[in-house]
C-alpha cells in the first residue's frame, strides 16, 4: 500500500473517530437534557405533590374548624332554642291580657318570642270563635239576620284562618312589633266581615278607598285582592288612612318597631286584641299610658249602641283612640298631668266619690271630648249633647252609672262627678292643701311606668291628620266630606 493510500485511510479513520466522538457528545448532551427534563419534571411533580399535600392539610384544617364552628353553632342554637322554649313556656303560663300588656309596655322584652306566643294564642282564640259560630249558627248578636249558607261560610273561615296564620309565620321576622299582630287581627276581622259586608250607612259612606284608582268601600276592595297575604295587607294598611294607625305610631309615619315605640313615649300606640271585659277601670289607665286596645269581634256587635260588623267595630275603636289623642293631647291638661291626677284621686278619695269622678273622666276621654281642666265648671259634654239616654242603652254606656238610677238621678250623678273632679283637680294642681278623707277601698289600678312626656302641650292639628300624617288625603277626585262616626 502506498503512502498516499495509507494517508487517506488514516484520514478516514480520524474522520470516523471524530464522527463517533461527535455522536457520543450529542448522545451525552441529549442524555443530559433528558436527565434535566426528568429532574425538572420530578421537581415539578414534587412541588405539585407538596402543594397538594399542603392543600389537603389546609382543607382538613378548614374542615376541622368548620366542624368545630358548626358544633358551636348547633350548641348555641340548641342553647337559644332551650332558652327560647323556656321563655315561651314561661310566657304561655301568663294570661293573654298580660302578654298583650307586655307587648305595649315599651319595655325591653324578647319580642320575637312574645309576639309568636301572642300570635299562637290569637290563632287558637280565633279558631274557637269560628267553632262557636258552627255551634250557635251565624245568627247576629244584635240582629235577627240569618245565613242559609252558614256551614259553607264557617268551613271557608277554617281554611282562611290557617292560610292567614301561615302567611304571618313567613313574616315572623317583621320588626313592626305591634303591626305584626294588628295585621293578623285585621285579616281576621276581614274574614269575619266579608259574608255580610258593611251594614251601617255611616260606615258605607266613610269606609271607602281610592287605592287602585277606583272609589269603592274597603271590603269590596279587599275582596278583590289577596287579603290573606300578610305583605299585601301590610301594604294596604300603610296606604289607607282609615287603618293606618294599625301599622304606624299614631300621628307619625313610623312603624311600631321597639326603637320607635320607646323613642316616641308621648305618642299613642294601638294593639288589636280580643277582649273579655273592658270597663272604665282598665280603659282609663291604658289611655293615660298612651295605649289603646282595639277590640276584635267575630260577629255583629254593639258599638256605642249601634249594631255593626267586625270591621266596622274595629274602625269605630280606632276612631275613639284617635279622638282621645287629638283632644286630650292638645288640651290644657296634658296626658301625663291627667295620669298623675288620676292616681291621686284613686288613692285619696272615698270610693263613692271616686266612682262618680271615674264615670265623668271615662266619658270625656272615651268620647274624645277631654274637657278636663278647671275651665269646665259650667260645662258637661254629656249633658250639653243630651246623651244621658246612652247610659241606659244596652251595648253603649250601660252600667257606667249604677243601674238603680233613673235618668234624672243619672244626670245628677254626672253633675256631682264633674263638680268633684273640679274640686279635687284644683286642690291637686295647686297643692296648697292636702285632702284628708277616707282612702278608697277599691284596689288601686296599677299602670305601666311609661316614660314621662317632654313638654306640656303639643300643637293642635286636625283630627284626621292622625290617620294621614298631615293633611287629609282624599282618594276620590271629588273632595268628599268625611263625617266623624256618631259616637
Amino acid at each position: 500500500m502506498s503512502s498516499k493510500e495509507s494517508n487517506q485511510e488514516e484520514q478516514r479513520r480520524i474522520e470516523q473517530e471524530e464522527q463517533r466522538r461527535i455522536e457520543r457528545e450529542e448522545r451525552s448532551i441529549k442524555l443530559e437534557q433528558r436527565r434535566n427534563q426528568i429532574r425538572i419534571a420530578q421537581e415539578k411533580q414534587r412541588k405539585i405533590e407538596q402543594e397538594e399535600q399542603r392543600r389537603i392539610e389546609r382543607e382538613e384544617q378548614r374542615r376541622i374548624v368548620r366542624e368545630q364552628e358548626e358544633r358551636r353553632r348547633i350548641e348555641q342554637e340548641e342553647q337559644r332554642r332551650i332558652e327560647q322554649e323556656g321563655r315561651r313556656i314561661e310566657l304561655e303560663q301568663k294570661g293573654y291580657d298580660e302578654l298583650c300588656s307586655m307587648l305595649t309596655s315599651r319595655e325591653t322584652h324578647d319580642y320575637f318570642t312574645l309576639k309568636r306566643v301572642v300570635l299562637d294564642i290569637s290563632l287558637e282564640i280565633t279558631k274557637n270563635k269560628i267553632e262557636n259560630l258552627r255551634t250557635t249558627g251565624i245568627k247576629e248578636k244584635c240582629t235577627t239576620k240569618e245565613f242559609n249558607n252558614s256551614e259553607e261560610i264557617i268551613d271557608r273561615m277554617r281554611l282562611e284562618i290557617q292560610i292567614i296564620y301561615e302567611s304571618a309565620l313567613l313574616n315572623i321576622d317583621d320588626t313592626n312589633i305591634l303591626g305584626f299582630i294588628n295585621i293578623f287581627m285585621f285579616q281576621c276581622s276581614v274574614m269575619f266581615s266579608l259574608h255580610e259586608g258593611l251594614i251601617r250607612d255611616i260606615y258605607k259612606e266613610d269606609l271607602r278607598t281610592g287605592i287602585g284608582g277606583i272609589d269603592q268601600n274597603v271590603l269590596e276592595y279587599l275582596s278583590s285582592i289577596n287579603w290573606k297575604d300578610y305583605r299585601i295587607i301590610k301594604g294596604f294598611l300603610m296606604n289607607d288612612y282609615h287603618f293606618k294607625p294599625l301599622v304606624y305610631v299614631l300621628d307619625t309615619n313610623k312603624e311600631y318597631t321597639i326603637e320607635n315605640i320607646q323613642d316616641e313615649p308621648d305618642k299613642g300606640i294601638i294593639l288589636v286584641k280580643y277582649q273579655k271585659k273592658y270597663t272604665s277601670r282598665n280603659l282609663i289607665p291604658d289611655y293615660l299610658n298612651r295605649v289603646c286596645y282595639v277590640e276584635l269581634v267575630s260577629k255583629t256587635d254593639y258599638a256605642d249602641g249601634i249594631c255593626v260588623t267586625s270591621i266596622e267595630y274595629l274602625y269605630h275603636d280606632i276612631v275613639h283612640a284617635a279622638n282621645f289623642f287629638y283632644s286630650c293631647g292638645s288640651s290644657s291638661v296634658v296626658i301625663d298631668e291627667l295620669k298623675e291626677f288620676y292616681k291621686f284621686i284613686e288613692q285619696n278619695t272615698p270610693i263613692d266619690e271616686f266612682r262618680k269622678i271615674r264615670a265623668f273622666i271615662y266619658f270625656e276621654i272615651h268620647e274624645g271630648f277631654c274637657f278636663l281642666s278647671e275651665g269646665t265648671k259650667n260645662y258637661i259634654s254629656i249633658e250639653k249633647r243630651n246623651e244621658y239616654r246612652r247610659l241606659f242603652q244596652v251595648g253603649d254606656l250601660f252600667k257606667l252609672v249604677p243601674s238603680s238610677l233613673n235618668i234624672e238621678q243619672a244626670k245628677e250623678y254626672f253633675r256631682e262627678g264633674r263638680k268633684l273632679y273640679n274640686k279635687y283637680f284644683a286642690t291637686w294642681r295647686h297643692r296648697d292643701s292636702e285632702i284628708k278623707c277616707e282612702p278608697t277601698i277599691e284596689p288601686v289600678i296599677k299602670t305601666t311606668n311609661h316614660t314621662p312626656r317632654k313638654g306640656t302641650e303639643k300643637k293642635k292639628s286636625r283630627f284626621w291628620s292622625l290617620f294621614s300624617g298631615g293633611k287629609l288625603k282624599q282618594n276620590s277626585k271629588k273632595r268628599r266630606k268625611h263625617k266623624r262616626p256618631k259616637l
